[in-house]
């Protein structure tokens, strides 16, 4: 095999890699979605001022460690991914089976807010708004707004 095709070879299976982990991630955050502890928890927030304002906000995000603060993480309300092979609180939890989390960190957060929109549209709800949100890091922090 010739420079060119050991080059294109192992673009190809980078990207596969990348396809693999956001598949992985978004695959155990659909079992926490799809299962009966989203809908208890969703259950358990429909009180007090969700109640009052006829709204309830769930908020999907990722974070990359940064010295001095929480480990690198996938968040949708409770449930967190962390990376599995890495120490927390550690900059090798940045990155997972070769791939740089925050490169692929967008198209996560979107399937999981995709993911609880269809979720809540299975409980009756319909007045569903994902409002996409970058903080100054360059980060995700998503909102599934329900309103009734």
């Amino acid at each position: 095999m010739n420079l060119f095709n050991q080059a294109v070879s192992a673009s190809n299976n980078f990207e596969m890699t990348k396809i693999f982990v956001t598949n992985e991630i978004v695959n155990q955050c659909a079992e926490y979605i799809f299962g009966q502890k989203f809908e208890d928890y969703i259950k358990g927030r429909l009180a007090g001022s969700a109640i009052e304002k006829r709204e309830l906000t769930i908020y999907v995000s990722f974070w990359a460690y940064h010295s001095g603060c929480s480990t690198t993480n996938f968040t949708c309300g409770p449930w967190m991914w962390t990376n599995p092979e890495a120490s927390p609180y550690s900059f090798d939890s940045r990155e997972y089976k070769g791939v740089e989390l925050r490169e692929i960190h967008i198209n996560i957060v979107q399937e999981m807010c995709n993911m609880v929109k269809a979720r809540m549209q299975e409980f009756g709800f319909s007045n569903i708004r994902i409002i996409n949100k970058i903080n100054n890091l360059g980060y995700a922090e998503y909102e599934v707004i329900t309103r009734w």
